[in-house]
Parts: C-alpha cells; sequence; structure tokens
C-alpha cells in the first residue's frame, strides 16, 4: 500500500504526510505548505523584518560575493546547513553583507569597532611568528629572527 501523499499550496510539489507539519493533534490536520517551504517562508520574513531586505536581496549578495564570507572568503562551515550571517551596522541598520558565523561573531564581539579591529590586527602582527634560517634556502617557522651575516 502506498504512503498518502498532499500537494504543498507553494511549491505545488505532490510529498509525503510526514513533509507537512501537523497543526491539529487531535484531527492530525496537516498545514497546506511543506516543511522546507515554510521554513524558507518564515526566513524570507525574517530578512525582511530584521534587516528591511528581501529574499532576492540575499540571494543577489550570496551571488555578489560568490556564496563566501566577505571578509575570510570561506563558506559557512560553523553550522551544517546554515546559510551566511547578514552583517549590518547597529547604529543605521545598513546591511553591509554576508559573513560566516566565526567572523560575524568576531566583529561583533569587538563592537563592530575600527580602532579596536586594528588594535587586534596590530597585536597579532606583533606576535607572528618569524622564521628561523637554517640556511640560505631552508627556514622554520619560530620566534627568533633572521641571523645576521
Amino acid at each position: 500500500m502506498s504512503e498518502p501523499t498532499k500537494t504543498c499550496s507553494a511549491c505545488k510539489e505532490g510529498k509525503s504526510l510526514k513533509d507537512f507539519y501537523v497543526r491539529d493533534k487531535k484531527t492530525q490536520r496537516r498545514a497546506t505548505v511543506c516543511k522546507t517551504c515554510d521554513k524558507e517562508r518564515i526566513r524570507m520574513r525574517y530578512l525582511q523584518s530584521k534587516f528591511g531586505i528581501s529574499y532576492d536581496d540575499y540571494c543577489e549578495m550570496e551571488r555578489n560575493q560568490n556564496g563566501v564570507c566577505a571578509i575570510c572568503g570561506q563558506f559557512e562551515t560553523h553550522r551544517r546547513g546554515q546559510r551566511l550571517c547578514v552583517d549590518h551596522d547597529h547604529e543605521t541598520g545598513k546591511t553591509r553583507g554576508l559573513l560566516c558565523h566565526h567572523c560575524n561573531t568576531g566583529i561583533g564581539l569587538l563592537g563592530d569597532n575600527i580602532s579596536t579591529l586594528q588594535n587586534a590586527i596590530d597585536y597579532l602582527t606583533r606576535h607572528e611568528p618569524q622564521p628561523l634560517w637554517l640556511n640560505s634556502q631552508t627556514r622554520l617557522f619560530t620566534t627568533k629572527k633572521k641571523p645576521s651575516k
């Protein structure tokens, strides 16, 4: 016996009943929109209400960035199935770009403050390992400087 199906009112695809949320536990009545379309609808409402951008705007930003973070150039890897975060100016609300979770959290924890971010860069630069020269062609990275001739 085949599994009962239902057609999603959004994508118009026939899907298994388990692909639809149960709306009424007593009657087992199912939602009219499948779980996939429902999640997309929620995401679209979230983007519009929080950042003032449409899902199409998000997709265009993602295409313009080749699907990678605007800071580190990596795909989102923090959370499986997650998409890039919308980065925005917390004072003006203006959207700046899409960032991976780590970069978005990093600049957020540093208060989106350029001076603090520059201090962090300076700090890392000061403590960057210097190559240790074993001879004129071979080097290892340590904190020692190249010997003078």
